[in-house]
């Protein structure tokens, strides 16, 4: 009689652990569940990330679900962050909020139906425009309610300076300052008499100045957004560059 009790209330217990597994969060093409741990992206290029996480249902029925975005630490100067969530296998991505819509520490989107055993798809996109190092942690919930969520994961994004490579070689010699420039910076070449074209562009390759100088000027940066430039100096046919970084 007793090894009959212990077997019924070993085969409940055991049942109520499989019961108790109703979500399961996922990167999508992997099957290793990362429901509450913190997945770590590092950023060398600058280009926009995409992390696609799956939301699986597996409560035994259709749920309405929003996702909840939650900046744990807040995102560096000029970062931004949106995502698109819908149901996996959606054609059109599901519905996809705007980065100005979601510029708050604390955001939820709409509901969406996800049916059981299936998952949603959060396509998180990051777009780390400051290229200084830099990182934030974000979290993400998903559930019928803002302040009950069913499951999460964090993000840790984290962004290693942009390496520009300094021309030497028969290069005309130049000096920067200061560096980081905050409302001026000062361009000297060689020597007085020496002169070339500056041309400043930004990390994705935008013309922000474009000017002559002749031995030393200096350049009002006030308006440059904060981050990684790369001052180009053109002289008798070579050119140099240089990694400028402008930080308010």
């Amino acid at each position: 009689m007793l090894k009959k009790i212990l077997f019924i209330g070993c085969f409940l217990f055991v049942t109520s652990l499989s019961f108790s597994q109703t979500t399961e969060m996922t990167l999508q093409g992997s099957s290793t569940n990362i429901s509450g741990t913190v997945h770590n992206v590092t950023i060398t290029n600058g280009d926009e990330q995409i992390i696609d996480v799956l939301a699986h249902n597996l409560t035994g029925g259709d749920k309405s679900w929003k996702v909840t975005r939650k900046r744990i630490t807040p995102s560096p100067l000029d970062w931004s962050d949106y995502l698109c969530w819908g149901e996996e296998g959606d054609p059109f991505g599901g519905m996809c909020y705007p980065a100005s819509a979601m510029n708050m520490t604390t955001w939820s989107s709409g509901g969406k139906i996800i049916a059981n055993n299936a998952a949603g798809l959060i396509a998180i996109h990051i777009n780390p425009s400051d290229l200084l190092n830099g990182s934030c942690h974000y979290r993400y919930y998903v559930g019928e309610y803002e302040d009950t969520p069913e499951d999460s994961v964090d993000v840790l994004v984290t962004t290693t300076t942009l390496a520009v490579k300094e021309i030497k070689t028969n290069s005309p010699v130049l000096t920067t300052y200061p560096n980081p420039a905050d409302n001026t910076l000062t361009v000297t070449l060689q020597s007085n008499q020496a002169e070339g074209s500056i041309k400043i562009t930004d990390v994705l390759g935008k013309v922000v100045l474009e000017e002559r100088i002749y031995g030393s000027r200096k350049f009002d940066v006030e308006e440059f957004k904060n981050g990684v430039y790369v001052l180009v100096l053109t002289s008798n046919g070579i050119s140099t560059s240089k990694r400028i970084v402008i930080r308010h």
